[in-house]
């Protein structure tokens, strides 16, 4: 017998790398961006202001462009009257099939009927204010009208994101 016991030979030296395929690298990408656009905060709360105006209305309505899941804001409609008699009324109305989109959907002034809002006279040069508070119920992107009337009628594009 022989004094050194039979050895296997040494393992063949492989280069260790990273092999990906092209469609994982992709993937790899998307997934690095995300937190970029994030950090610069595209999925975040942002606000639009449109502004409008009919003969005897002047309206600014600031509301949310983009929202998260379940939380609550509002938009915010100033009504102007700039003509040089009174309004006797005017009517702030929200489009039923964008307002059914949101939960617990309340107004100061109180909503009249269904998602009207009565604003009672309105003296030349004189603004009023009209709150509309919502929850985020649905997610995507929702689009709706605001109509502002009185002698006149204005009416409001609004669409807002839902991001979950």
């Amino acid at each position: 017998m022989s004094a050194n016991p039979p050895e296997p030979p040494p393992p063949p030296h492989v280069a260790r790398q990273a092999k990906l395929y092209p469609y994982q690298w992709i993937g790899l990408a998307i997934l690095a961006v995300l937190p970029i656009v994030a950090a610069v905060g595209l999925f975040g709360e942002s606000f639009t202001t449109t502004r409008a105006s009919a003969g005897a209305l002047e309206v600014a309505v600031s509301y949310p462009d983009r929202l998260r899941y379940w939380q609550v804001n509002q938009i915010e409609v100033h009504v102007r009257n700039v003509s040089a008699a009174p309004l006797d009324s005017v009517h702030v109305s929200l489009d039923s099939a964008f307002a059914l989109r949101f939960a617990n959907l309340t107004s100061l002034p109180t909503f009249d009927e269904s998602f009207r809002i009565a604003i009672p006279q309105l003296p030349p040069g004189r603004t009023r204010t009209v709150m509309i508070e919502m929850r985020a119920d649905r997610y995507g992107r929702h689009s709706g009208t605001l109509t502002i009337s009185a002698v006149d009628t204005l009416r409001v594009p609004l669409s807002v994101m839902i991001f979950p």
